[in-house]
């Protein structure tokens, strides 16, 4: 979305308003590089797109300092969407549960909306009720004027339009991600990551089987991947060129998506690994 709003390129056929976009990376900055050069070569953009990154950790919990900054940043690139990637880490130690915290955060993104004119978009987990439309507090949902359910299928992914505050809801669009060789490590290994192409997708045939802490720790996995994922070659055992990554990666990335005591964590993963 990002991409093609600062190229004024079509989003699935539909059109665009082109500008500037702030991204705000509060996780995932391992991986981020690999994927901007993914989507370069994929899409054949350069450095002088209006695509401007911010890895940084933030608090957006009505605190001045922090808002006023992606304020001044966002005016500063002339932004017309700002992008928090993700809600849980931009909260940065409050609870996705707590009223007071949730309501302080949507305070916040409404200041930066108000500010700069910017439409502020949330990356944010389902968690394991994949029925749910968001972990967390529901003032969220009340809150949020367009919603896009991301759901991956046996080959493909789809992102729902859940909630459609001025417009039609309930449809949909479909993507794939391709594999994209980005350079080579000081081992002579090729380093891969994703970038999103479009792709017709038939929800009716791609039921997982998968639910609660199984689907999120699968889709805990395709995210691991795609952040960090790594080709193995020449190893018994694995098929060679297989994108990999270690289980302390995927560990990591299922606990930042489940509620819960560390032992909790640690028996969900357990359980869902073995599964």
């Amino acid at each position: 979305t990002a991409r093609c709003i600062a190229t004024d390129q079509a989003w699935f056929n539909r059109k665009v308003t082109q500008g500037a976009v702030l991204y705000v990376m509060c996780e995932g900055g391992g991986g981020a590089g690999k994927r901007i050069e993914a989507m370069c070569r994929t899409h054949g953009f350069d450095d002088k797109t209006p695509i401007h990154f911010i890895q940084v950790s933030v608090r957006l919990l009505n605190t001045p300092d922090d808002v006023d900054a992606i304020i001044h940043w966002a005016e500063k690139c002339g932004a017309v969407m700002v992008i928090i990637d993700t809600l849980n880490r931009a909260m940065n130690g409050g609870s996705e549960n707590d009223p007071k915290d949730m309501g302080d955060f949507i305070r916040s993104c409404d200041e930066i909306r108000a500010s700069t004119g910017a439409h502020v978009t949330i990356v944010h987990h389902n968690g394991t009720n994949q029925e749910k439309k968001g972990r967390g507090h529901t003032s969220l949902e009340g809150a949020a004027d367009t919603m896009l359910l991301i759901k991956r299928h046996s080959t493909d992914i789809t992102a729902k339009v859940t909630k459609n505050k001025d417009d039609e809801d309930g449809w949909n669009v479909g993507f794939q991600l391709k594999a994209v060789d980005v350079g080579i490590d000081e081992d002579g290994d090729t380093i891969t990551s994703c970038a999103v192409i479009p792709a017709d997708v038939e929800t009716a045939r791609t039921k997982s089987g998968l639910t609660g802490h199984k689907a999120c720790a699968m889709e805990a996995l395709h995210a691991t991947i795609i952040q960090s994922g790594k080709r193995v070659f020449d190893r018994p055992g694995f098929p060679d060129s297989a994108n990999c990554v270690g289980v302390e990666a995927w560990r990591t990335e299922f606990y930042s998506r489940t509620e819960g005591t560390q032992e909790t964590k640690q028996k969900a993963f357990s359980r869902s690994l073995n599964d």
